[in-house]
């Protein structure tokens, strides 16, 4: 067997081709030059080359101008941009210098360097090393701050066009207060990919968690291009969320749970909703009909990647006070069709008590009443196996 030698020629058109069939992310190196102007360059080779010490590189081309003036800077950034901002990558990656921020959203960070808003990650970086590799540098960063943006998933580019990355299957990073609920999703995944895949819908593990609900995990087969359900948001445990787990607790920690998010509601009213939840106990499951104040809701909770934990930026209206809003009936008529937003049902421990709750997601415009309901025989199926592997895992 013969082994080409250096001397081999491979055509740049052909490289480019077969290369490009690997989808990269897509990032903005940022910094201040000597003169204290912004300055940036797209790269598709980010990547994270050490945890201890923490160091990253990309590879730029070595006749970049960009590149030249990123040289001169103290510390760099790199924003990983996401897939909202194709436009942003466009303006960025055109040649020029600081007119190119024109339009482009940005601030500067503590340390100084441009940092562009709706990022979904970012690392501010100093260069520790340049390696000489052909026609590029290997540039290797010492890392001395990251963190995530709020821009959820990245930008992709593959086979010379640019998109976008759909979540699958999801589950957030350990945290200490969450340790316990990240190993019970993924014990349950196999269980609740096939319920997505069954149903084409997004299944999504929600937990109280530090008197918060939070967004564990995500399983979605459905191959949409809709944007995944946000992992890790922390909002305080206030009607009407977490209604699934808050309907088997105690009667005062139902009017706490009300008072969170409605204070001063009248007594009938309180009344109805501790009968809606009562409801929601007897039959092992919550239905939410889509309305124009949930869709609003849900708008803001998209936008809470960055994990605060406020009712602040959701609004809760009149509408959302009802106790309709997430204990709804089926209509009686199996061909009826209704608007539904999402079916939840909690997870039991071995003793009864809720460990977390599931939810279906993604029904559309207009399902009919007994497609409903076959989606929550087939969700209470799945809850009973996935009691059996939490109990036993």
């Amino acid at each position: 067997m013969s082994i080409p030698g250096e001397s081999a020629s491979i055509a740049p058109e052909v490289f480019r081709q077969v290369l490009g069939q690997y989808p990269t992310g897509v990032t903005a190196i940022t910094g201040l030059d000597a003169s204290g102007d912004p300055v940036a360059m797209v790269v598709g080779t980010f990547s994270s080359v050490s945890l201890d010490p923490p160091l990253v590189s990309f590879m730029p081309t070595r006749t970049s101008q960009s590149y030249a003036r990123l040289l001169t800077a103290d510390v760099l950034r790199a924003n990983v941009l996401s897939m909202e901002q194709e436009s942003v990558c466009r303006t960025l990656a055109r040649p020029g210098g600081a007119e190119k921020f024109s339009g482009v959203e940005w601030d500067p960070s503590p340390l100084g360097t441009p940092m562009l808003r709706g990022a979904s990650a970012w690392v501010e970086f100093t260069i520790q090393e340049r390696i000489e590799a052909g026609d590029h540098d290997i540039v290797i960063g010492r890392v001395v701050d990251l963190g995530v943006g709020s821009g959820g998933l990245p930008l992709l580019f593959l086979g010379g066009g640019y998109g976008r990355y759909t979540a699958h299957s999801r589950i957030m990073p350990t945290t200490a207060d969450s340790l316990t609920q990240i190993r019970w999703a993924e014990a349950a995944k196999p269980e609740l990919e096939h319920l997505s895949e069954k149903l084409g819908l997004e299944v999504v593990f929600a937990s109280l968690i530090d008197d918060a609900i939070v967004q564990v995990a995500s399983f979605d087969a459905t191959r949409s291009n809709a944007r995944p359900h946000p992992l890790g948001v922390r909002l305080p445990l206030g009607a009407p969320m977490g209604a699934p787990i808050i309907a088997s607790a105690s009667e005062p920690a139902r009017r706490a749970w009300l008072a969170r998010s409605f204070p001063g509601l009248s007594e009938n009213l309180v009344q109805q909703h501790l009968v809606a939840l009562d409801r929601i106990r007897e039959r092992g499951w919550a239905l939410n009909l889509m309305s124009e104040s949930l869709t609003e809701a849900d708008r803001s909770l998209r936008a809470l990647d960055d994990g605060r934990l406020s009712w602040g930026s959701v609004p809760l209206d009149e509408q959302l006070s009802d106790p309709r809003t997430y204990s709804a009936e089926l209509p009686s008529d199996p061909t009826t069709r209704i608007r539904v937003r999402s079916v939840s049902s909690p997870v039991r421990g071995p003793h009864g008590d809720p460990l977390f709750y599931l939810t279906l997601f993604g029904y559309g415009e207009a399902a009919t009443s007994d497609s409903v309901q076959h989606s929550i025989d087939d969700l209470l199926t799945t809850v009973r196996a996935v009691e059996g592997t939490v109990a036993h895992p």
